[in-house]
C-alpha cells in the first residue's frame, strides 16, 4: 500500500478546487487511508453500507451526517445531490479502495471526471 494516500487526496483531487472534502477508504474493511478533517472521522460502518450502495442500487447515501439522493449509479460510480439542496458526493469503486468526495452543486461534472480518472489510475495499478 502506498505510504503517500495523503499526496493523492492534496496533489490529485484537492488541488483543483472542484472538490470541498475527499478520502481514500479500504474496500472490504471500511479504514481510512486518508481524507479531509470532514471525511477522516466516517466511520469504517458507515463507508461499508456506502460500498454496499453499488450492489444494492441505494436510493439514499449518508455520508457523515449529509444525506444524498443517488442521481447516477454507474458499476463503479455513484453520483448523489443533497437532499437539502447544498452539495453533491461522488463515490467511486477502486479493485480495493473507495474515494468518496463532496463538491459543490455547479463542480459535480467536473469532480466526476476527476475522482474516476483517479480510481482508473489506481486500479491500473493493483488499488
Amino acid at each position: 500500500m502506498p505510504t503517500a494516500w495523503r499526496d493523492y487526496i492534496e496533489n490529485s483531487l484537492l488541488v483543483t478546487g472542484w472538490l470541498k472534502e475527499a478520502g481514500i477508504y479500504g474496500l472490504t474493511d471500511g479504514s481510512c487511508w486518508a481524507g479531509t478533517e470532514c471525511l477522516k472521522t466516517l466511520q469504517p460502518l458507515h463507508v461499508l453500507r456506502l460500498s454496499e450502495a453499488f450492489i444494492d442500487s441505494a436510493e439514499e447515501l449518508l455520508i457523515g451526517d449529509k444525506r444524498f439522493s443517488c442521481v447516477q449509479q454507474e458499476r463503479d460510480v455513484l453520483l448523489g445531490k443533497s437532499t437539502n439542496g447544498s452539495g453533491s458526493c461522488v463515490i467511486c469503486k477502486g479493485s480495493k479502495l473507495l474515494i468518496i468526495s463532496l463538491c459543490d452543486n455547479a463542480q459535480l461534472g467536473n469532480a466526476y471526471s476527476l475522482v474516476s480518472r483517479l480510481v482508473r489510475y489506481l486500479r491500473d495499478r493493483g488499488y
